[in-house]
């Protein structure tokens, strides 16, 4: 193994111990479950996207109707000439389309009650703003599962690529067991040696920017000390 996938294991070891995920049955359970999370999000939001497209055919039937409600009223009072059929032929036309749209949406909620029981409860359409309010809520709860299946995804790559590189380091080293003991002692040890490398490794850059920071610091605040600088590369040349 090169010290690359030391490293790169370790760093996945270290990830693995922050979230609390120090076996491999954790970790198979947790990309598990991210999944299914983010497959029932889905459907929540693909269910509230069905809901969303019929609270818009229906604002468009209500729009209709009422537009076109007093032309079809006066047509029926008048028994229905066909004089004023032909002159009023669109609009009547609409309306009938829209009751029809309302009439249909009515039979498929109807439950087991009697036809006249459902026939006295049948309401024409929900009122406009009952549609706007569900609307509005079916908005606020798409956007905040979006926000959730954003979070979950981003955290089953981690997870992902965690299993992946364990999965490699293991096979790296000849462990083919595939329970939660895959992770050994031998690994564990392994592992922390290149990590404790890798902190030294970081505190050692972090001492020279620091030591760089400082020299940084000494040079803007003593500009009498870098004229003499200066002074004495001239006459050096």
């Amino acid at each position: 193994m090169n010290d690359y996938n030391v490293k790169q294991a370790a760093e996945t070891l270290l990830y693995l111990q922050k979230n609390g995920l120090a076996n491999m049955d954790k970790l198979n359970t947790k990309v598990s479950e991210s999944q299914t999370q983010v497959e029932q999000l889905e459907e929540k939001i693909n269910q509230n996207k069905a809901r969303l497209n019929d609270i818009k055919e229906m604002q468009k039937h209500i729009g209709t109707y009422n537009k076109t409600k007093a032309i079809y009223n006066e047509y029926v009072r008048q028994g229905k000439p066909s004089s004023m059929y032909n002159e009023n032929k669109e609009a009547i036309e609409n309306c009938i389309k829209a009751k029809q749209f309302f009439d249909q949406a009515n039979t498929k909620n109807e439950s087991s009650a009697t036809k006249n029981e459902a026939r006295e409860n049948r309401q024409m359409f929900p009122s406009i703003n009952e549609l706007k309010e569900e609307y509005a809520r079916l908005m606020g709860e798409n956007n905040r599962f979006y926000g959730e299946r954003k979070q979950i995804l981003n955290a089953s790559k981690d997870l992902l690529t965690a299993k992946k590189n364990v999965d490699m380091f293991l096979d790296t080293i000849g462990i083919a067991d595939n329970t939660a003991e895959k992770i050994t002692k031998q690994t564990t040890n392994t592992i922390a040696k290149t990590t404790n490398t890798i902190t030294q490794e970081r505190l050692s850059d972090d001492s020279d920017e620091q030591k760089q920071d400082e020299k940084h610091k000494t040079n803007k605040h003593n500009p009498q000390s870098n004229k003499l600088k200066r002074q004495r590369n001239k006459n050096a040349r």
